[in-house]
């Protein structure tokens, strides 16, 4: 028996009504080099019988049942070990490629064999099909290999997206798909794979993506548990075995799609490892000024403890980290020390003018406020008011989304103990 050049894994989990135009998207692909790896995670739908019947009329599909839900991660890296081919597509079953895609990276790689990658463009619609954007941007004007030095500056926000073709090799020597990591599973190994071997982009679109409030990746806007596993993230990128590859974070500037969320979670990690702190700098600085706000006076404590770590860099922060109102003593000490630690690494001389002016601005200060004591008592009272008004505001949206993430929660988690408990006649059947 030959074996493919290309697998295609596919994990599903009741998305019957999606399959057919998936599969048959992949089967009728112009390239037929290809093994389609579909492993049912235990649907409680028509699934199987859907794919079953794929199986019997095209040898090429290979077809598995996981007996029990086991989750899209660990059903993935199942897939990924049954893979008999060089390159591998990772697919998602209500999502499907366009005509084409796979000759044209397969051509690619065939070109440019050092290549971990190819990537082109992905279509993330909504449920009634309309566009929402495009990723991952324009990278080059036409079909070229892109090295790992020359794709960094160029990457858009998101990096390296999830429907593409890489090195089976590579992708397991970046440790395959990483369950703790959720849905950034995918995400984090592609990343190591283009930082080290390069990706070839395809100026065109590849693949659709349905980008809808239930799927897998969107559960990364559970607030707190996105905070945990950003915090993996960090550590595993900070991990020995993937130091070479740091550089990437930094020179491509993906760090900034997680948003606040992001500094949040490396504000509330103890002993945050230095090499994190340049690819955390420009999101660390262009979030700051909010998160000093945050109600959670742990979070304000540490994210002046960053910045007090960036020393003289973050010196056009250093009255953001400022003291001045800070309600709980632990945190008002602490920004007081990230003060110090960023004058501390100021030139001398440079510390010397920036006391002389704070001091000089001081007298003007109380000169002016002598010479008219009653238009600063009503810029002072306006200046509460306000601060209050936004702080009412701020708090109510905070307890609103509070209480809105608990509810989703709520729902996710009935959902889940449903699924937990098929019904006697819906137990998962064996492919025939």
């Amino acid at each position: 028996m030959t074996v493919p050049k290309l697998s295609v894994i596919l994990p599903n989990y009741n998305h019957a009504p999606y399959l057919p135009r998936c599969i048959e998207a992949i089967l009728d692909q112009s390239y037929t080099d290809l093994e389609l790896i579909i492993i049912d995670d235990a649907s409680t739908d028509d699934s199987r019988d859907v794919i079953a019947e794929y199986a019997r009329h095209d040898p090429r599909v290979r077809f598995h049942v996981n007996e029990k839900n086991s989750g899209v991660i660990a059903t993935l890296n199942r897939a990924l070990g049954m893979a008999r081919g060089e390159y591998v597509f990772g697919a998602a079953s209500d999502d499907y490629v366009l005509p084409g895609y796979f000759e044209k990276a397969m051509a690619l790689f065939a070109a440019h064999p050092e290549a971990g990658i190819t990537v082109g463009l992905v279509e993330c619609v909504d449920d009634d099909g309309r566009l929402r954007f495009l990723s991952p941007g324009p990278w080059a004007d036409e079909a070229c290999y892109l090295p790992p030095k020359e794709l960094a500056p160029r990457m858009t926000l998101c990096g390296v997206p999830g429907p593409v073709i890489w090195r089976k090799d590579e992708f397991l020597a970046a440790g395959g798909y990483h369950a703790d990591l959720q849905w950034h599973g995918d995400w984090f190994p592609l990343q190591v794979v283009a930082f080290r071997r390069g990706v070839c982009f395809l100026p065109e679109r590849v693949s659709v993506v349905r980008e809808v409030p239930e799927s897998y990746s969107q559960s990364q806007k559970r607030k707190k548990t996105q905070q945990v596993v950003l915090r993996t993230l960090m550590a595993r990128i900070a991990a020995p075995e993937y130091r070479d590859v740091l550089w990437g974070y930094t020179a491509s500037g993906i760090f900034r799609q997680f948003g606040p969320e992001l500094i949040r979670a490396a504000a509330l990690t103890p002993d945050l490892p230095a090499e994190l702190l340049p690819p955390l700098r420009d999101a660390a600085f262009a979030h700051a000024a909010n998160l000093m706000r945050e109600p959670d006076a742990a979070v304000r404590a540490g994210l002046a403890t960053l910045l007090g770590r960036y020393g003289r860099e973050a010196f056009g922060l250093y009255d953001v980290v400022s003291a001045r109102g800070e309600p709980d003593p632990g945190a008002a000490e602490v920004r007081r020390a990230a003060q110090a630690a960023i004058l501390r690494d100021l030139p001398a001389l440079s510390r010397v003018k920036f006391h002389v002016r704070s001091a000089a601005a001081k007298v003007l200060r109380a000169a002016d406020r002598c010479a008219r004591p009653l238009l600063h008592r009503r810029v002072e009272r306006l200046e509460r008011l306000l601060a209050e008004m936004l702080e009412f505001q701020r708090n109510e949206q905070y307890q609103a989304l509070s209480a809105l993430y608990q509810q989703l929660d709520r729902v996710q988690d009935a959902i889940r103990e449903t699924h937990a408990r098929p019904a006697e006649d819906a137990r998962p059947r064996r492919a025939a």
